[in-house]
């Protein structure tokens, strides 16, 4: 399949928007935390990484020092880590042949 497919445009372009997506719900519950707020659930940030946003997830996670500490936080985010490596695997062999 070309890079010009539709199928490859549509699954870029899901990958960029839930690890952009997964970014942003991250520094928003940095945010609110700092405040002393209502917070985002783990469970919701991990979802969010399982579905995609994996790259999103753990980039925001090491840059704006959140969920560091909690160790179940960095197994769930290493398992969507991994989910979303292999959404991109297969994205790379959709383009390759």
């Amino acid at each position: 399949m070309a890079l010009s497919s539709p199928l490859v445009w549509v699954l870029v372009s899901y990958l960029l928007a839930v690890n952009l997506s997964a970014l942003v719900v991250m520094a928003w519950d940095k945010w609110r935390a700092r405040r002393g707020e209502w917070r985002v659930p783990e469970t919701t940030l991990i979802l969010l990484g399982l579905i995609g946003g994996g790259l999103g997830l753990v980039g925001a996670m090491f840059s704006l020092h959140h969920k560091t500490r909690k160790f179940p936080f960095k197994i769930g985010a290493a398992i969507a880590l991994v989910s979303t490596v292999t959404i991109l695997l297969f994205v790379v062999q959709l383009v390759v042949g």
